[in-house]
């Protein structure tokens, strides 16, 4: 019954936020117009362009897109002019922003030589001040749209000749303002989707140097939308809309890697292992791999039918009707990892990873395994390497048969 409200709760409040914002687009075209933004050519296929490249850019790196964009803003408006410049172009957003990006740069650094343990609490505050600067920069997106059509508005209306004068009468910067604010906000939250994975698979990654490559590998696409939007606004414009038709279809898997990012997250900066009781709260899991129709990472839970069946019941985007699929229950067990465990089946080359747990599980492995009648546990992955050495070393208690 909980999850069932929090269900309806997240999409009422989806649905009116972007409500919200659609209904403040069509009442924010005349105010955009004095606004003293970045030149404008006069060219619709250029302002288009232009706003293509800025959503793509701002949607890989919130907080660094934002923050640059308004400083770029700022530095080219004339001085008696900056007063009237939105939010995201005055000094104290900017230069709070570029401060961040600083620290998270220094954070990335100088994680090549830091151990994990002292690194990952910063991953995870970055995980989340992702988020928070995504939804910050939403902010940004929807003048941005405005700003398009009003600067086209007094073109398009000129080139009206006499004989179409009726036309001239009719303001239809309304419906260019009422499609452009959804639409760029469909391409913002694709590809900000796809991107933010990036800080998930920082988050559940052993290695620094991995870390340093996922985020250079970011910078470097959102320094390729600035070079060829720099080269060429037409261009740009291709290459913005490549990357967000490809964000586009792996949106789905974006989303999902994205939950596993805010569950794993969220459990391990409120410490939800201590308040986690085995016998009367669900055993929620991710799916290691495609189950049935659920695909891999889908988020749902584990338990019990009335035949005594193990099953996985699961949500397509975590809103549609609840999907249940029938596991095989024999040769189970609980892996006990570092930072995750995972429920697995003991296969004769080898375990198979079925789904991984939270962080709330942590701590919890023998009583999970009792609970839901699973065979034991077994360490797994850094954990199982300790069991390895530490018994071949002479120095654990393991048995042959806990080797992995």
């Amino acid at each position: 019954m909980i999850h069932h409200r929090l269900r309806l709760t997240l999409v009422r409040g989806l649905t009116l936020l972007l409500l919200t914002l659609w209904a403040t687009s069509l009442q924010a075209a005349g105010p955009m117009e004095k606004l003293p933004l970045a030149k404008s050519s006069g060219s619709p296929a250029e302002e288009i362009s232009r706003t293509l490249s800025q959503v793509t850019g701002i949607a890989i790196s919130p907080l660094l897109g934002t923050a640059g964009l308004g400083a770029w803003n700022y530095i080219n408006a004339k001085s008696g002019t900056r007063a009237l410049l939105p939010w995201y172009s005055q000094p104290w957003f900017w230069g709070s922003g570029l401060f961040l990006v600083g620290l998270c740069a220094l954070k990335d650094t100088s994680g090549v030589v830091l151990p994990a343990s002292l690194k990952k609490p910063f991953d995870i505050a970055e995980l989340f001040e992702n988020k928070l600067s995504a939804l910050v920069a939403t902010g940004a997106i929807v003048p941005l749209a405005l700003q398009t059509f009003a600067t086209l508005h007094p073109s398009t209306s000129s080139g009206l000749t006499a004989h179409d004068s009726h036309w001239a009468a009719m303001d239809l910067s309304w419906l260019g303002n009422a499609l452009a604010a959804p639409v760029c906000l469909v391409v913002f939250g694709a590809v900000w989707l796809v991107n933010h994975t990036i800080q998930v698979l920082i988050l559940i990654s052993p290695f620094g140097a991995l870390d340093a490559l996922l985020k250079s590998a970011r910078t470097a696409l959102l320094g390729s939308v600035v070079g060829t939007h720099w080269l060429s606004p037409h261009v740009g414009a291709v290459w913005a809309a490549i990357i967000a038709f490809i964000c586009l279809l792996l949106s789905g898997w974006a989303f999902r890697l994205t939950v596993l990012g805010a569950v794993f997250g969220w459990d391990l900066i409120t410490f939800r292992s201590r308040r986690f009781h085995p016998e009367r709260d669900p055993l929620m899991a991710f799916s290691a791999h495609r189950v049935g129709k659920a695909p891999r990472r889908s988020y749902g839970r584990i338990s019990r039918n009335p035949d005594g069946h193990l099953q996985f019941t699961w949500r397509a985007w975590l809103i549609s009707q609840p999907k249940a699929e029938v596991l095989i229950s024999e040769k189970l067990s609980v892996g006990d990892g570092l930072l995750h465990n995972d429920l697995r089946r003991s296969e004769p080359g080898g375990d198979e990873v079925l789904f991984n747990l939270p962080p709330r599980c942590n701590g919890h492995e023998e009583a999970i395994a009792a609970f839901h009648r699973f065979e034991g546990v077994q360490p797994a992955g850094a954990k199982a390497m300790l069991a390895w050495l530490g018994f071949h070393f002479g120095h654990s208690k393991a048995t042959a048969s806990e080797q992995p």
